[in-house]
């Protein structure tokens, strides 16, 4: 049976409720078609799926559906040899691994679809840069096939209300959104949440290129998570001098 994790805390502070548009009944179709173009444009796309990361009582993260099912567990190791992240399908640390990422001591990602400890010649592999300026966070990018196209994706930090950053969370360095490198179009959001201690944060995808891609993109974005959590150790001085430019 599966189980389910009960939330502590209430998603409604990302929930935006935007305006019904309106227009005057003396202007012109013309008028009124350049309206509905522009509010259209102006909206922002709405999620397909959302993810909310909820951490457990060993920092490992349970990564549940909108009904709060367990759909991922993430595995955290800082201090071994194992990969820094491993994505299991399922509800905890038994279920098949379907993904790893490794950054240990390093400001890029390495990211593996797959279990590279049993079947190392079918993972595949991709890079995640770090393309920020100088020893930033600010900005990342990865290339992967989709459709049989190379494509390549950006993971940039946000303040904008359009990706849902709201009150504190626009002072805050830890609120990400995925846009397609060649499009500029925002394919996906990650939102830290400061309410709770319990729930990390949620990712909001907004298009559906796969099941590759969305495991790529969870991968990437776990990745962002705990290496933001790490450097936030490191200055308050734990570990002083051991994680790098993580």
């Amino acid at each position: 049976m599966d189980e389910k994790l009960k939330p502590y805390d209430s998603d409604d502070e990302y929930k935006l409720k935007l305006p019904t548009p309106t227009r005057r009944e003396s202007e012109s179709s013309t008028v009124r078609s350049q309206c509905v173009l522009e509010n259209a444009m102006s909206k922002s796309t709405p999620h397909l799926k959302t993810y909310g990361f909820y951490l457990t009582r060993k920092l490992d993260l349970k990564i549940c559906d909108e009904q709060k099912n367990i759909i991922y567990f993430a595995q955290i190791h800082e201090f071994t040899s194992a990969p820094d992240v491993v994505l299991r399908q399922g509800i905890d640390k038994h279920a098949p691994i379907v993904g790893v990422a490794r950054f240990r001591l390093s400001s890029d990602l390495k990211l593996g679809l797959g279990d590279p400890d049993t079947n190392e010649k079918d993972t595949v592999w991709e890079n995640m840069k770090n393309i920020s300026w100088g020893l930033g966070h600010s900005k990342y990018c990865f290339e992967m096939t989709v459709n049989n196209e190379r494509r390549s994706f950006l993971w940039q930090r946000t303040r904008d209300s359009a990706d849902g950053v709201q009150g504190i969370g626009k002072l805050i360095n830890w609120n990400y959104k995925l846009v397609d490198e060649k499009t500029g179009e925002v394919l996906g959001v990650y939102l830290d949440n400061l309410k709770s201690w319990s729930k990390k944060g949620k990712l909001q995808l907004k298009a559906d290129l796969g099941e590759d891609w969305e495991l790529m993109v969870l991968l990437g974005c776990l990745g962002l998570c705990e290496k933001a959590s790490r450097r936030v150790r490191r200055r308050a001085g734990a570990g002083a001098g051991v994680y790098g430019n993580c």
